[in-house]
C-alpha cells in the first residue's frame, strides 16, 4: 500500500527502501508503518521529528481524539471532485458533494456564460438534499472551481444553510490558471471570518502533472493534520 500511495514514487517495490532524493518527507512512511516494512537510505530528520511529535501526543494524558472532518465540494468538470476525494482519503474525512437542483449548462460556451453570470451576481441556487450535521464536525474543508474569479454559487447556498462560524476551515480551489486570492477572501468572508487553517490552489488536477498535484495535496493535508494534534 505504501508503494502505491507515495505521490512521488519514492519507495522501491522490491527493497521497500525510500529514495531520499525523491522523497518529499511528508508521509513519514518508515516511521508510521505498523509493520516496519520500509527503511530510509539516509536519516530523515523531518519524518523523525513529525513521528516524535505524534508519539508524544499519543502518550499525553487526557489527549483528545482527532477532530472529525468533512470535505464539502461542488464540481462541474470533475476536477474538484478528484481533489476532494484525494483529500478525504488522506485525512479519513467524510466527503459530501453538493449539487444544485437546477444544474448549470455544460456546453463549452454556455457553462462559462451561465456559471460566470451566477457567480458574478452572487446567486444562491437551491440544492439537492445532502447529509451534513454541522455540530458533528470540528473541521470543514470547502472545495470549489473558480468561476469569474470567485467561488461557485452552490457553496454560498451551503454556507448560508449551515452555521460554520467558529469552526476551523480549510479551502481549496481548482482553476485553469490565474489567481485564487479573491476566491479565498470571499469564501472566508462568507463563512463569517472563521479560522482558515490552510488554502490550496490546484491547476486542472485531472489533466495536470499528477506527481505535483499529489505533492500539493499532501502538503495541504499535513498542515491540517498538524492542527488535529
Amino acid at each position: 500500500m505504501c508503494v502505491e500511495s507515495s505521490p512521488v514514487k519514492a519507495i522501491d517495490k522490491e527493497t521497500k527502501k525510500i529514495d531520499c532524493d525523491l522523497c518529499i518527507e511528508f508521509m513519514c512512511c518508515h516511521e508510521l508503518c505498523q509493520f516496519k516494512a520500509v527503511e530510509l537510505k539516509n536519516e530523515n530528520k523531518v519524518a523523525g521529528l513529525i513521528s516524535g511529535i505524534l508519539n508524544n501526543q499519543a502518550q499525553m494524558p487526557g489527549r483528545k481524539n482527532y477532530m472529525k472532518t468533512a470535505v464539502i465540494y461542488y464540481s462541474m468538470d470533475g476536477n474538484t471532485k478528484f481533489a476532494a476525494e484525494k483529500i478525504a482519503t488522506r485525512l479519513s474525512a467524510d466527503v459530501i458533494q453538493i449539487t444544485p437542483i437546477k444544474e448549470y449548462p455544460t456546453g463549452k460556451v454556455s457553462k462559462y456564460f451561465w456559471g460566470g453570470k451566477s457567480a458574478t451576481f452572487g446567486e444562491s441556487p437551491k440544492l439537492e438534499a445532502y447529509d451534513f450535521v454541522q455540530n458533528q464536525y470540528d473541521m470543514v474543508i470547502l472545495g470549489t472551481p473558480i468561476w469569474a474569479g470567485t467561488f461557485a454559487p452552490p457553496l454560498r447556498t451551503f454556507i448560508r444553510e449551515n452555521k460554520l462560524m467558529g469552526k476551523k476551515i480549510a479551502l481549496f480551489a481548482c482553476c485553469s490558471g490565474g489567481a485564487t486570492e479573491k476566491c479565498f477572501e470571499q469564501l472566508k468572508k462568507e463563512t463569517g471570518n472563521s479560522t482558515v487553517l490552510s488554502t490550496l490552489r490546484l491547476i486542472d488536477p485531472l489533466k495536470g502533472n499528477q506527481a505535483e498535484v499529489d505533492k500539493q495535496i499532501v502538503e495541504f493535508c499535513v498542515t491540517l493534520e498538524s492542527n488535529q494534534l
